[in-house]
């Protein structure tokens, strides 16, 4: 064989081999959206740990459960790059790139009693700060228009909505604090900085 032949020969295979590989990659038309195995689809789903947060006073600790990832649709709203921030122009929070923060619930440390705290329908919950006194339990819960302020009886677990109609700004950070003394949340005058 000359040289000249088998280069074209080695071309053509190289050819080959390309168009099966391409055409082994790119077959939408044989099964469209290829799903990896279930063993993989559990692990991504499972629920990760709870976030812990212990009260001042050490007698109880709020845990809350959230969804594994966020939805595409949480990620998918348009956001703000701002030094460095993601920030959600419709909320003026930032952009959740965690899951869903979806049930509170509070253990008490001397019995390890477990109560639920009643949050809100269709929660994304975040943002858990104890009162110094450890009695109630602020979060806030982001709806497709802003940021609520909400606070728990940590004795009850009944919760009550206290911003109203009002949104916080989250978009510097955590949004509320409980004063030293008052077992009140208040928002910061000025924006944390970090």
């Amino acid at each position: 064989m000359s040289k000249s032949s088998t280069r074209v020969a080695f071309a053509l295979a190289l050819a080959v081999c390309a168009a099966a590989g391409l055409a082994a990659q790119s077959s939408p038309a044989s099964g469209g959206y290829k799903l990896p195995p279930k063993v993989i689809v559990d692990i991504l789903d499972a629920a990760p740990t709870p976030t812990v947060i212990v009260a001042p006073n050490r007698r109880v600790v709020a845990l809350l459960e959230r969804r594994s990832m966020p939805g595409i649709a949480a990620l998918a709203e348009p956001i703000h790059r701002i030094a460095g921030a993601r920030i959600n122009p419709r909320t003026n929070g930032r952009q959740q790139r965690t899951g869903d923060g979806i049930a509170i619930t509070l253990k008490a440390i001397p019995d390890g009693a477990d109560m639920k705290v009643v949050v809100p329908q269709n929660a994304n919950v975040g943002g858990l700060a104890f009162s110094p006194d450890g009695n109630h339990l602020a979060f806030t819960n982001t709806r497709a228009n802003g940021v609520e302020l909400w606070v728990a009886d940590t004795a009850t677990g009944q919760s009550r909505l206290v911003t109203g109609a009002d949104r916080l700004n989250a978009a510097a950070g955590e949004p509320c604090t409980f004063r030293r003394t008052s077992a009140r949340p208040r928002r910061p005058r000025r924006s944390k900085t970090c």
